[in-house]
């Protein structure tokens, strides 16, 4: 690896020498290749290798820039906080030197990244300016002006600034598919402003940016997150154009998933409580009835899975359901699934008093009915429940964890060997996440619990880039339970598609359970004491 301490002056040397970079192609892809490669390292926790490419690479073309901020981040992830900063100083100082005609936006993204690195907010708008200046097209520029769209507070002006720049660019798909997801949006908030006409041509305007590319693998979500959008916002006004779009999004599901990791059959069920909204909308009853009665019977089977069912939610499913059942006359079912949906979320028991001042029932009526209510959201809550636990053990599996030495907070080298004869809960997380918030919190209520029961262990693997910032986070969200620090060699073998994770490993150092991302169903914890108990055996 070449030393750091020789980067910045060879940075200015080559500027200034007017050899700032490759002039051939060959030289492009080379840079290219190098940058591919080590980007893959990244993605598959292969940090220090990823870190000795984007050094060659940054050496050997120092105007490549979209590296340096990727280059940080390997040193941050396997370097001590002060060489880190010291290291984005040094490239900054560097990357100072190289004349104004020469810069362009990779340019400017990567100083603005490294005077983020240094907290440096000031120097981050006085790059942001000069860039908006200098290129007042450039993908900089398009970013300010999309954000000043953003934060208009006039609507109608808002929508003025989203459409000069749809206009402007037709030709940028990302950015034209956020823009014109953005101003949907914001014209579904503002209805009384906008007549049915606009909101379609906004929605239209979306559609065709989402079909541009409708498998971007950076996104893949993409087109399905688009119609569902559209869907949503058509389902009052435009209740036809609303299940139309919904079926092209089903149609393309259905085509797309078998081929695809990124798309799952199940965002099918996604569609369907807008579809529930647009047939009410279009009076037809009958048909928001039936579609309501299987995505009801479906959640309550098991066959909606735990993210789908967490997205609709299964409160308000129910009570989609008990207004199409009231306005086809089955008044006392519908009074039971918007009783269900309130035993759910209190958030429906103002709909659930309207309901009964609408169809009043004596005395004795409500307490048959209320009897007959706390029987079923029992027998609802522990079918549930069994399911759930019986699909989360059956992921079981008994291969060997690989072993590993890190350091706590304190210095001190931790390994996988520790934990020999007890169960391990070891969880991956970042402050950059925000879905590991809402695991951090379940994991400190899980090691609360544990603590004090000597056969359970527990430890959270931070693999922040910016080291320093762990502590204070800790600090501030009241977390107590053991954090080690990645030094870039764990993430290969545990955690190369992202964060949050979770490994429980039994006492014999095998994985039992690993599970990525965190749901926030309400059986979190419970998910935790399964596979916690599971593991003991």
């Amino acid at each position: 690896m070449r030393s750091p301490v020789t980067r910045p002056w060879r940075v200015a040397l080559v500027l200034a020498l007017g050899l700032a970079g490759p002039s051939d192609r060959a030289a492009d892809r080379a840079a290219e290749s190098l940058y591919a490669q080590a980007t893959g390292a990244m993605e598959t926790g292969r940090v220090t290798q990823a870190r000795e490419i984007f050094e060659r690479l940054v050496e050997d073309y120092p105007d490549f820039y979209t590296a340096y901020p990727s280059l940080w981040i390997a040193i941050g992830k396997t370097s001590d906080p002060d060489d880190t900063l010291d290291r984005v100083k040094q490239d900054l100082a560097g990357l100072a030197r190289v004349p104004r005609r020469e810069r362009d936006d990779d340019f400017y993204d990567a100083v603005m990244q490294g005077n983020d690195w240094l907290g440096d907010t000031d120097r981050i708008e006085a790059w942001r300016r000069e860039a908006v200046t200098r290129r007042p097209t450039g993908r900089i520029a398009r970013a300010a002006r999309l954000k000043a769209a953003r934060e208009e507070k006039d609507p109608r002006r808002s929508a003025a600034l989203y459409e000069s720049l749809l206009d402007q660019f037709p030709g940028d798909a990302k950015l034209g598919a956020e823009a014109a997801g953005a101003e949907l949006d914001m014209m579904s908030d503002h209805r009384d402003l906008f007549p049915t006409g606009t909101l379609l041509k906004a929605a239209a305007r979306l559609e065709g940016f989402a079909s541009g590319s409708p498998l971007d693998p950076a996104d893949p979500d993409l087109y399905v997150a688009s119609m569902l959008q559209i869907s949503d916002a058509l389902a009052e006004r435009a209740p036809a154009d609303s299940l139309a779009c919904a079926a092209r999004g089903l149609a393309w599901i259905e085509k797309t998933w078998p081929a695809s990791d990124g798309v799952e059959e199940a965002e099918r069920f996604l569609f369907w409580p807008t579809m529930m909204k647009a047939y009410g909308t279009s009076g037809d009853w009958r048909a928001a009835r039936r579609l309501g009665k299987v995505l009801v019977d479906e959640i309550e089977s098991g066959d909606v899975p735990p993210l789908q069912a967490a997205l609709i939610g299964e409160g308000r499913a129910r009570a989609q359901y008990a207004d199409a059942l009231e306005r086809t006359g089955s008044i006392e079912e519908a009074r039971l699934q918007l009783g269900l949906a309130a035993a759910l979320d209190a958030g429906f028991e103002s709909r659930v008093a309207a309901f009964s001042a609408r169809h009043p029932m004596t005395g004795a009526q409500r307490r048959r009915f209320d009897t007959s209510l706390a029987a079923q959201a029992s027998r609802t809550g522990e079918r549930r429940e069994a399911l759930i636990k019986r699909k989360l053990l059956a992921t079981a599996e008994r291969r060997p964890a690989a072993a590993f030495t890190l350091k706590d907070l304190g210095g001190r080298p931790v390994a996988l060997s520790d934990y020999r004869g007890r169960t391990l809960v070891l969880s991956f997380w970042a402050t950059f996440c925000p879905e590991c918030r809402a695991e951090m919190k379940a994991m400190e209520a899980a090691y609360l619990k544990y603590r004090r029961n000597p056969g359970v262990a527990f430890a959270a693997v931070s693999i922040d880039m910016e080291k320093a910032k762990v502590i204070p986070f800790l600090k501030d969200q009241g977390v107590t339970l053991p954090v080690l620090i990645s030094d870039g060699s764990i993430e290969e073998s545990y955690c190369g598609n992202g964060i949050p994770q979770i490994y429980v490993i039994d006492p014999a150092g095998r994985i039992r359970f690993h599970h990525e991302g965190w749901l926030d169903d309400g059986y979190g914890q419970k998910r935790l004491d399964w596979m916690i108990a599971s593991a003991a055996d």
